[in-house]
C-alpha cells in the first residue's frame, strides 16, 4: 500500500511527463482529486496565465492511480467518470 502523498507525487510525474509530450503547463487540481477503495483520481489543468484565472480541468483526463502499488491507469473523458472507475478496478 502506497501513502497518498506518494500516490501524488506519482501523479505529479505523469504530469510532468505530459507537459513534455504536449509543450505545455499543467497544475494538478488537489481540490477536486476523488477517492476509491482502490484508487486516487487526480484531475491537472493548464497552468493559468495569472493568480487570478479560474482553473479548467475540462478535456483532461483524470490520472488513476492504484493504493495497493501505485500503478497508474488511463482514464478517459468520453464518458462519466465512475465508468473509468467501474474498468480499472474490476480489472485489479
Amino acid at each position: 500500500m502506497i501513502s497518498y502523498l506518494q500516490g501524488k507525487q506519482i501523479a505529479e510525474k505523469k504530469i510532468k511527463a505530459l507537459e513534455r509530450e504536449n509543450d505545455l503547463k499543467f497544475v494538478l487540481v488537489e481540490s477536486k482529486m476523488l477517492e476509491t477503495a482502490k484508487l486516487w483520481l487526480f484531475y491537472y489543468a493548464l497552468k493559468p496565465a495569472s493568480p487570478t484565472q479560474e482553473l479548467s480541468t475540462a478535456g483532461n483526463a483524470p490520472i488513476a492511480v492504484e493504493k495497493a502499488n501505485g500503478r497508474v491507469h488511463s482514464t478517459g473523458i468520453a464518458r462519466s467518470i465512475d465508468f473509468y472507475i467501474e474498468r480499472i478496478e474490476e480489472g485489479i
